[in-house]
Formats: C-alpha cells, structure tokens, sequence
C-alpha cells in the first residue's frame, strides 16, 4: 500500500513538473528534456556553503600571496637604493563609487592625500630630498 501511495505522488510530482515546463517553454513532451535545464537554473550557483567557504579561503591566500610580494619587491627596492616603491590600491568600481547626485559619481577621484608606507618618511629624511614631494600612485 506505501508503495502505491509513493508511486501515485511520484507521477503527480512529475506531471506537475512536465506541466510546468510546457507553461515556461510551449512545447510538448518530446522536448521536455530541455525544458528541465531551464528549471533547474533556478538554483543559485554559489548556494553551497562549502563553495562559499572555499571562494573565500581562495581570496584570501591571494591577497596575502600579492602583499607578500609587493612587500618582497619593496625590500629588494630598498636594499638596491632605488626611489620606486609599489603600493596596493583600491580599484574603481561600484563600491567605491560615490552616491548618485554628487559631482564625483562615475568620475575618477583625484586627491592631494594618500596613505604611504611609513618608511618613504625616513628615506625622504635621510636622502635629503627637496621639499615640494611628488608622488605617482
């Protein structure tokens, strides 16, 4: 009896399923197949919390693997007695766009202060640079 109850609500289930592919598609039984992959792209393709986790470990071992560098480039710079250092910066993109309605909105923000290195300071100090000090970032 439990087996024809299932068997019953399995059929249901998919003449619910062929229904409602011929309501998205128009078209019949014969090509039902690809209506299915249309249903099945309903689901989020980052639902999985373990992908999640993983997309996140990887970005993460990526920016340390790129600061890790730009540091070791910076040391042999130093080491070297050359003035060209490399800096991270924030890319230009939608999170950093300011609101809509301001002057600046979709426009490159150019600006007087930045946050360098604390060691450019004692490397200006100690090579007695001039005082006008211009930076290109």
């Amino acid at each position: 009896m439990f087996r024809i109850v299932l068997y019953i609500l399995a059929i249901c289930l998919y003449s619910i399923n062929i229904n409602y592919a011929k309501k998205i598609t128009g078209k019949t039984y014969l090509t039902n197949q690809l209506a299915k992959g249309i249903l099945n792209k309903t689901k989020k393709p980052y639902s999985n919390i373990f992908t999640r986790l993983k997309n996140y470990t990887l970005k993460s071992i990526y920016k340390t693997k790129l600061l890790s560098y730009v540091n070791d480039l910076n040391n042999i710079n130093l080491g070297n007695d050359k003035n060209e250092f490399y800096l991270i910066t924030l890319p230009l993109c939608e999170k950093f766009n300011p609101f809509v309605g301001t002057f600046c909105h979709n426009n490159i923000q150019y600006s007087d202060k930045a946050s360098l290195p604390i060691f450019i300071y004692d490397i200006l100090l100690n090579k007695h640079i001039e005082v006008p000090w211009n930076f290109v970032i």
